[in-house]
């Protein structure tokens, strides 16, 4: 969205995003979206150039279920303990919905 003028623009749909629950920016403008829908409602992390559209599957089913939210940080170099602009941890975060998986609240 425009900060001035709230205009609106798409930056990637269809291919794998299915139900994005949340953003986080990287270095160099990546952008890094969980969705707990995705892969046949399992979830994934996807990395999406902003530029281009495309989409890359970080990760998908394995140990990380139905991700709600994401930060992303800068690793240091272990040599320097200089941050490198490239290295990142994404750490994406899931919890369990009980009311989303039809169980009583």
């Amino acid at each position: 969205m425009h900060s001035v003028t709230g205009a609106q623009t798409i930056l990637s749909s269809g291919g794998t995003l299915f139900g994005p629950y949340g953003l986080a920016v990287g270095f160099g403008g990546q952008l890094f979206v969980p969705d707990a829908d995705a892969f046949a409602l399992q979830g994934g992390v996807l990395r999406i150039d902003p530029l281009t559209g495309q989409q890359t599957v970080l990760t998908s089913f394995g140990f990380l279920s139905e991700p709600d939210g994401i930060a992303i940080a800068p690793v240091p170099e272990p040599s320097t303990g200089v941050f490198s602009t490239t290295a990142l941890i994404i750490m994406a975060v899931a919890y369990f919905r009980w009311r989303r998986k039809g169980a009583a609240a």
